[in-house]
């Protein structure tokens, strides 16, 4: 069984079990590496990243994971590309291809557009988010946080907010389900999203409901991809005293919850505890592409 990343990750689908808890155990040596900057640079890959939807937190944790590893980068966006001019993605990337470029961290709003560009350069390539179809990288470190509070636990979470739009929801639950926790969707209303979640066999349950689970899980509202805030903001009388409340970060303040949630540094708010798991999380998948290329060497 190769480790996670060893060949790019498109799709959570790609992760088993097994493979994900082998991953969760090496992310500590990963932590320790950051505390004390015990790196070793080599200068001995270079990756794009292929940005063509807005990113903060994924592009720079992938660029500054990269970095740490002595990973050398070429930056791509649609506003810099003749794409504008009316060429298509399949020349340029073939174009891209010949230019010893090794691997691929690709975002975009078309489902399934990550694994074209995988397709068109016969390279690795690292899904950053495909329109409301998956985020990999990111539910890997989600869900890291919540293992590491409690290996043993048979968490019951509960995702609000913009689910229908939303590939976090998309790829985190799919992924939680495969460790055996119990997933939650709140109800917001919306017609069309009991095909959602029963296509991710996520049962729909009233927002009064969630104060029976142990994890609130909350999803910006997609504004890029028509999304609106239906629920509002997430309020400290939704929650239980002892339950814990997620988020990708950075919070939308006021609008994703409200500001007396706010606090990152309250026990049971795990959005700081997500950003530094994601991070580590996506140098322990280019640490691992770089020993499986050392291998083929």
């Amino acid at each position: 069984m190769s480790p996670i990343g060893t060949d790019g990750l498109l799709s959570v689908d790609e992760i088993s079990p097994s493979s994900l808890l082998q991953f969760f155990k090496e992310i500590p040596e990963v932590s320790q590496s950051v505390a004390h900057n015990n790196f070793s640079p080599r200068g001995s890959a270079l990756g794009c990243l292929g940005f063509f939807e807005l990113s903060t937190r994924t592009r720079v944790s992938f660029e500054a994971a990269g970095r740490l590893l002595g990973i050398d980068w070429i930056h791509w966006s649609d506003v810099h590309t003749s794409v504008q001019k009316g060429e298509s993605w399949k020349d340029s990337f073939e174009v891209l291809s010949h230019y010893g470029i090794d691997f691929y961290v690709i975002r975009h709003e078309a489902v399934g557009f990550p694994r074209m560009v995988r397709e068109w350069t016969d390279a690795p390539v690292f899904n950053a988010g495909d329109g409301a179809a998956e985020h990999p990288s990111q539910s890997i470190g989600d869900v890291y946080c919540l293992w590491k509070l409690n290996s043993s636990k048979e968490w019951k979470i509960g995702f609000y907010g913009d689910i229908l739009r939303s590939r976090v929801f998309a790829s985190s639950s799919r992924l939680m389900k495969k460790l055996g926790w119990e997933v939650f969707a709140i109800d917001d209303g919306d017609v069309n999203l009991a095909g959602r979640v029963t296509e991710l066999g996520v049962p729909l349950i009233p927002r009064e409901s969630l104060r029976d689970l142990d994890v609130c899980f909350v999803l910006r509202t997609q504004k890029e991809r028509g999304g609106v805030s239906t629920l509002g903001p997430l309020k400290q009388g939704d929650l239980r005293p002892d339950m814990y409340w997620m988020h990708a970060g950075p919070v939308i303040r006021g609008q994703d919850m409200e500001e007396d949630l706010c606090n990152y540094h309250e026990p049971k708010c795990l959005v700081l505890d997500q950003v530094k798991a994601c991070f580590e999380t996506r140098i322990l998948l280019l640490k691992n592409w770089l020993r499986g290329k050392q291998i083929e060497k």
